[in-house]
């Protein structure tokens, strides 16, 4: 019958595993911390485009953070939307960087038909979230414009109907 080892820590109190011949006890982040390069490695300090990993965060592999990120955003449009990012980016100049409803500048998200899925335009976070609130529905829309119309002039309480 096997009896149960005790669990081991290491010096700097974490969980230990057994590395190398020697069968020297250490965790991994101690053995990183005493390993951090394989021999003959030397440590990449710029990525594929020429960016300085250490500004933008070390990815796995040759990327860094602002490569990764704009990778995703490339892949996030084909895959949501079927477009690129020239297509994008034809729409932001042709919108002159303002959003198609309330004109603000920043950043701008694909609208687009959830019936039909037909592209409409560039919107700002704010107007897209407002046309999904609504569901795309003209008579929502309608009674919200209502609403503020009749709330827009000060009014006596006794007046207001709730």
């Amino acid at each position: 019958m096997k009896t149960r080892r005790k669990k081991q820590f290491c010096k700097r109190g974490h969980d230990v595993f057994i590395v190398g011949r020697n069968k020297r006890h250490r965790c991994k982040a101690c053995w990183k911390i005493e390993h951090p390069l394989k021999r003959g490695h030397q440590p990449v300090k710029f990525c594929e485009e020429g960016h300085d990993r250490s500004k933008f965060g070390i990815e796995k592999g040759s990327r860094c953070g602002k490569c990764r990120s704009t990778e995703l955003r490339l892949n996030n449009l084909k895959r949501k939307y079927g477009i690129t990012i020239e297509f994008y980016d034809k729409m932001f100049n042709e919108q002159r960087g303002k959003c198609a409803i309330c004109s603000n500048t920043g950043k701008l998200v694909v609208d687009h038909n959830h019936k039909t899925n037909e592209i409409r335009a560039l919107l700002c976070i704010n107007c897209n979230w407002l046309l999904g609130q609504c569901k795309e529905s003209f008579e929502i829309l309608e009674k919200a414009m209502r609403y503020l119309k009749f709330y827009e002039t000060p009014k006596i309480q006794s007046e207001r109907c709730y």
